[in-house]
């Protein structure tokens, strides 16, 4: 049975800032591939949510609730497919909605970004 001094030391052990290091080090490269790939999909769609926001005239205050709508929908569009899309996108629609978004404006992101149709 471990004392509790043996605990704090393999707890210390594992938690030191070189071991940290060395293991953070070690994932790295697939953290930066990962992040690469997120980051080029998701970056061309917020700006074409930016344009389409720029198109309806959205005060610059409102937008992050429209840019968070979005990435709803992007995430539902990268993980489901039809006709759960269809569905989960309504969800989301309506969610949102809820909050106070223009039902105009999410449709036409919905439709212009995303080609999903929400109503």
């Amino acid at each position: 049975m471990r004392t509790d001094a043996q605990r704090a030391a393999k707890y210390l052990a594992k938690v030191s800032p070189v071991t940290v290091g060395l293991k953070i080090a070690a994932r790295l490269p697939g953290m930066k591939t990962g992040f690469t790939a997120f980051a080029n999909s998701f970056a061309p769609m917020q700006e074409d949510v930016a344009a389409q926001l720029d198109i309806m005239a959205v005060p610059r205050l409102m937008r992050g609730r429209y840019q968070a709508f979005a990435a709803e929908l992007w995430r539902a569009k990268n993980t489901l497919g039809d006709p759960i899309l269809t569905d989960e996108a309504q969800i989301i629609h309506d969610k949102w909605e809820s909050r106070g978004n223009a039902t105009l404006t999410m449709i036409a992101i919905a439709l212009n970004c995303f080609n999903i149709i929400v109503t």
